[in-house]
């Protein structure tokens, strides 16, 4: 019995707190960033309309709601200035610092400050917020406590510049980090399909029946094709909810495993893929978000082993060549 609750607490131990690469959280911010750009840059045509002084919501309106302007500073920097123009300040800023986020400049601050405006942006105006800005928000949240400047960033190179110097580039690339971070970004992910999947059984009948796909494909304002017969099928819909319920509830327990990791990640990234072809923007851009998610669950150690086999396809090919060339001189 001791020697099972010392396997145990190794294994919770090495879960929670073993070191290893943090190369797939530098892909993840790189990734994340620049979905994020893409999303102010949308906005831009709607900057005015969503977060101006006389938008959707007014900031008096907004303002009082929040119970004074104080009180209203806190939940969104939008609410220090009533000058039509500060917004466009806040928009400049906002490509500023996501800017820095996907470069890895000074990281961890970069990462606080896009968390702040991310907040801001869906406390200003709860009116167009929907699931892809609130996932945004709790990854943000969480990249705040991870070091997702250590890899394929600035900070990186700025880091190994100091080394060379001290002449200790023992630890130039990468260093490895306490993975809690990671698994908390993990975790969060799993959470969001649990939530969802007991959500809709629990909620509506008709995931229970199996019905609710027929439903959507027949309401223009969810799905793109509702023209096509063929896809208002009961039988087809039966398959298609079953098939997302499974997956939602078979996803967080064999993500953790080896053997069934990367099929579950496939199998996850094709079904994200169909919703996004088959549904309209909105969900389009949450499948996205959660696409993105996945590069949390990668291993490190095969990404790296991936770039080096491409390095060497690619020295491989540059030495074919050049052989190739002499041959014909």
């Amino acid at each position: 019995m001791p020697e099972l609750i010392k396997k145990v607490a190794k294994k919770f131990y090495n879960f929670w707190f073993a070191k290893e690469s943090t190369l797939n959280v530098g892909i993840f911010r790189i990734v994340f960033g620049l979905f994020i750009l893409n999303i102010l840059f949308l906005s831009y045509f709607h900057w005015e309309e969503y977060y101006g002084v006389h938008g959707i919501i007014s900031l008096d309106k907004f303002i009082d709601d929040r119970g004074g302007w104080v009180l209203a500073s806190f939940k969104s920097i939008f609410a220090l200035s009533n000058n039509p123009q500060f917004i466009w300040v806040i928009y400049g800023f906002g490509l500023i610092i996501t800017l820095g986020f996907i470069i890895g400049l000074a990281t961890p601050i970069m990462t606080i400050l896009l968390y702040v405006l991310w907040v801001s942006l869906c406390n200003r105006n709860p009116a167009i917020i929907d699931s892809k800005d609130v996932v945004i928000q709790m990854l943000l949240f969480y990249s705040c406590f991870a070091p997702l400047g250590n890899s394929l960033s600035v900070d990186n190179i700025f880091r190994g510049k100091s080394l060379r110097k001290s002449r200790n580039i023992t630890n130039y690339i990468s260093p490895k980090q306490s993975v809690w971070s990671l698994r908390i970004l993990q975790i969060s992910i799993i959470l969001i399909y649990i939530f969802s999947a007991v959500d809709k059984l629990h909620s509506d009948v008709a995931w229970r029946e199996g019905s609710i796909m027929y439903y959507i494909s027949l309401y223009d304002a969810w799905f793109r094709f509702t023209d096509v017969d063929l896809l208002h099928n009961y039988f087809l819909s039966i398959i298609a909810t079953y098939s997302a319920l499974m997956l939602e509830f078979l996803f967080p327990i064999l993500v953790w495993f080896k053997k069934t990791k990367y099929w579950m990640l496939g199998a996850m990234a094709l079904f994200h893929i169909s919703i996004a072809i088959v549904m309209n923007e909105f969900v389009l851009q949450f499948s996205m978000i959660m696409l993105i998610s996945y590069t949390l669950f990668l291993e490190p150690q095969k990404i790296e082993k991936l770039l080096l086999k491409s390095k060497e396809t690619i020295l491989i090919a540059k030495q074919q060549r050049v052989t190739d060339n002499k041959v014909k001189l």
